[in-house]
């Protein structure tokens, strides 16, 4: 579907509640309750990458992605968090590389509406993955949470490299977005 911005920009919080809400509605979420902890292993080792490469931490996010990942230990885990995409049902895959195409999409425009990858992943981060009841997230999954949805945003078209299905309509006329459809994953 298109994005049509005019109506967007008209009504930003409204949209961004139903979406959150929406997401927060789903039975399970779209980092299913059974990988939880998977997706949390690997954010854990893109914070850390993370920190460890941050040579201010002045001004240093959950985790900072300036441009898409470029250290060797930072690839292998987009590759990890590649393969373990692979392993959510295929609704919630292709929901979940909608949602991260529309962030993408936002963050594309950061310098308009100050939503840049750290933030978005801040905002919808709970609303795509936490735990099972009646276990409750604890402080340390929440930075790591942050740190996949962001490496997922940031690295939208490596992770989901047969979804770019969002046509963005810029208000300016650009169009520079491409519209392609893609298949299913990918099997294992």
């Amino acid at each position: 579907g298109n994005v049509d911005w005019e109506y967007a920009k008209k009504d930003l919080h409204s949209v961004a509640g139903v979406i959150k809400k929406y997401l927060r509605d789903l039975p399970e979420p779209l980092i299913v309750f059974d990988l939880f902890d998977d997706f949390m292993n690997i954010g854990r080792g893109l914070s850390v990458a993370s920190r460890a490469s941050s040579s201010s931490p002045a001004n240093a996010a959950t985790c900072p992605y300036a441009s898409s990942i470029g250290d060797s230990d930072e690839k292998s885990q987009v590759e990890a968090l590649k393969r373990l995409l692979q392993k959510l049902p295929k609704a919630h895959y292709e929901n979940l590389s909608f949602m991260m195409h529309f962030m993408d999409a936002i963050a594309s425009r950061s310098s308009e509406n100050k939503m840049n990858p750290s933030a978005l992943a801040t905002v919808i981060g709970p609303n795509v993955a936490w735990p099972k009841p009646p276990r409750e997230a604890d402080f340390a999954s929440f930075s790591h949470r942050n740190c996949v949805v962001e490496a997922l945003i940031v690295n939208y078209r490596k992770c989901f490299p047969n979804y770019d299905v969002l046509e963005v309509t810029s208000d300016k006329g650009d169009g520079d977005e491409p519209d392609a459809a893609g298949g299913p994953p990918p099997t294992p």
